[in-house]
């Protein structure tokens, strides 16, 4: 199973909004989201560094370069299947490359 693919610096944030529903049945005042938010599969690269206070939005920051995809636990559907598994499923595959460099000026370039 694939998912969207993105590619950002290091030091750019992603943010990931969840889908929310009801906490109680029938109560719209407490919403929670549907899926638990996703985890990097290599939090060297990217980590979620910020989650809202209305636990609907988590941010990520890249931190070096490399490739690393947010999963979360969910039913999939698997390509070329009619069957949901609970498994880890690809929310976003991330590729995060180094940032520009910024030439030296001044007393500091040789």
């Amino acid at each position: 199973m694939s998912a969207p693919a993105v590619t950002v610096q290091v030091g750019q944030q992603i943010e990931v909004q969840m889908l929310q529903e009801e906490a109680i049945p029938g109560s719209l005042r407490v919403l929670v989201p549907a899926y638990p938010f996703p985890h990097s599969t290599n939090s060297w690269i990217l980590v979620r560094s910020v989650v809202s206070s209305a636990q609907a939005t988590a941010t990520y920051t890249a931190m070096h370069p490399g490739r690393a995809v947010l999963v979360t636990k969910a039913y999939c559907l698997p390509p070329g299947t009619l069957r949901s598994e609970p498994k880890n499923c690809p929310v976003i595959d991330v590729a995060v490359i180094s940032g520009p460099q910024i030439p030296r000026t001044g007393a500091d370039h040789p």
